[in-house]
């Protein structure tokens, strides 16, 4: 291999790097969704990760959405599951995979 097709090797190398840590890098944003979640009442907020396949459109949010940032928090007595979805054109939507129904009284 030549010097000038190894640079060019390591250089697209070196691209793709940057780009997948771009994509994936962003994917999880707890301190801005904490905020859109407590903007809209929920309480007691935790954040968890969801596998890789939920960040390849498997998960609860949609093919649109570039980040996806999974949580569990309080809101009027109740547990939501959920995750916090967003895009690069698009605003922030709440999406909710599951709800108890009432916290247990201790």
């Amino acid at each position: 291999m030549t010097d000038k097709r190894a640079i060019k090797v390591l250089l697209i190398a070196a691209g793709l790097l940057v780009a997948a840590m771009a994509i994936f890098g962003g994917c999880y944003t707890p301190n801005t969704a904490r905020r859109i979640l407590e903007s809209e009442g929920y309480t007691n907020i935790t954040f968890s990760t969801y596998p890789l396949s939920a960040l390849i459109g498997l998960g609860p949010c949609s093919n649109n959405d570039h980040f996806v940032t999974p949580f569990v928090a309080i809101k009027n007595g109740m547990v939501f599951e959920g995750a916090v979805c967003s895009g690069i054109t698009k605003g922030y939507t709440i999406r909710i995979t599951r709800v108890q129904s009432r916290l247990s009284k201790i």
